[in-house]
């Protein structure tokens, strides 16, 4: 009976999952969508661009230093990206039938991590999926879903020798994914301290070494990484107070971020203490619990992009690897606290529709050179970014609470 039940249990699931993706699918390809996001002329626009660039590096251009015809503008990925084999037949897959097949992998690997098992959850699940910032993830194919998806292989992988490799690929592709090198810890409980310290020595010296010889294009990639970041429109970000402040008020922008990071860490901090004092937080092994180390690596993924650059809320993405956390210690608790956090995260996704649809449809007038914001589109910006103020504190407490674990766990292992 417990097989049979299972079976079924997964066939739903797989049921799931196959509806969802031809639900998105539709909504991909559906002009309704456009008063949500911003619809490029055609789908998967972003990772075109990546394979215009695999295409113009087989033609022999020089695709960091100078604007070809065939691309428009210079290739901001590392150059470990052109390991990618480029052919007339790639180019196809690369351009229609990869995509799809990342958005497949992404709902799968969501329906698995969350697992829903109630009506709460699957409304979660579906939100998930379906919330602006994730079909704008979609519809552009943007680099973020590949870095998602091998997130959470990564932690789903037991063959570690595979997971270096990935750390080596992601941190070479984009600058952000290095801080998944965390998962590296978290890897083998009996790891000894002289095999920690050579493996972590020879992987340093491999990217020391492919860092040295290909120094000139990851320079540019950092210089670049300003370029194409959202002003006021899809922002995720921790200084979108600080510039909605500085547009109303006239208040000076780097006394703004100054103040608005200074109360981010306080309350964080404030909000750890609070967690210890009422005791709601558990110690669990973090080698052996995979929602830990979702938690971690996407925690740490989200609170740097937070925290250091402006970002089009398309990278919010990584915010999913934290719910089943969340759902894991509401179960095993009981506490109303992550009940409540669960409540902010479905919240939020539902306010996100309200923030797409007026970041989409609220008029952009200029006058004298300037933008002119309506009252309306000010005020929901606003609440947006509050909600990711508090959100992203509530987060950064966890993780300072898991980290903590984490220096635990060594220094007693390696003192004894």
């Amino acid at each position: 009976m417990i097989k049979l039940d299972n079976s079924k249990n997964n066939l739903s699931q797989n049921f799931v999952i196959l509806i969802t993706f031809f639900l998105t699918i539709f909504l991909l390809n559906n002009e309704h969508i456009k008063h949500f996001v911003w619809q490029l002329p055609n789908l998967f626009m972003d990772f075109k661009q990546g394979v215009a660039w695999l295409k113009c590096h087989s033609l022999g251009f020089d695709i960091y230093n100078n604007i070809e015809p065939c691309y428009h503008q210079r290739m901001n990925y590392g150059k470990i990206w052109l390991l990618f084999p480029y052919n007339e037949i790639s180019e196809k897959f690369y351009s229609f039938y990869f995509p799809y097949l990342l958005i497949f992998l992404s709902i799968f690997l969501i329906q698995k991590i969350l697992n829903p098992t109630n009506t709460f959850e699957y409304f979660l699940f579906f939100l998930c999926i379906f919330n602006p910032s994730t079909i704008l993830l979609f519809e552009r194919a943007n680099l973020d879903l590949l870095i998602f998806v091998l997130l959470i292989l990564i932690i789903k992988n037991k063959i570690n020798f595979i997971n270096w490799i990935l750390y080596f690929f992601l941190s070479f592709l984009k600058i952000y994914p290095v801080v998944i090198l965390i998962n590296f810890f978290l890897e083998d409980k009996n790891r000894s301290l002289k095999k920690l310290f050579i493996y972590g020595f020879v992987f340093c010296f491999v990217s020391f070494c492919y860092l040295f010889f290909n120094f000139e294009e990851y320079i540019f990639i950092i210089e670049s990484a300003g370029d194409g970041k959202p002003g006021y429109h899809f922002l995720y970000s921790l200084n979108s107070l600080a510039k909605i402040i500085k547009y109303i008020f006239g208040i000076n922008y780097i006394l703004l971020l100054v103040l608005t990071y200074s109360l981010f860490i306080f309350l964080f901090i404030k909000i750890y203490q609070f967690f210890l004092k009422e005791k709601i937080l558990l110690k669990q092994s973090f080698f052996t619990n995979e929602y830990i180390k979702l938690f971690l690596v996407s925690g740490y993924i989200s609170a740097f992009l937070f925290f250091t650059v402006s970002n089009y809320f398309y990278k919010e993405i990584f915010l999913i690897s934290l719910i089943p956390y969340f759902i894991n210690n509401m179960k095993i608790t009981k506490n109303k606290i992550f009940k409540l956090i669960l409540n902010l995260i479905l919240f939020r996704y539902i306010f996100l529709f309200i923030y797409s649809y007026f970041n989409v449809n609220d008029g952009l007038a200029v006058i004298n050179n300037q933008r002119i914001f309506s009252n309306v589109f000010l005020t929901v910006i606003s609440i947006k970014g509050l909600i990711d103020f508090i959100f992203m504190s509530v987060v950064s407490s966890f993780l300072i609470y898991e980290t903590k674990n984490i220096f635990d766990f060594y220094l007693t292992k390696y003192k004894s």
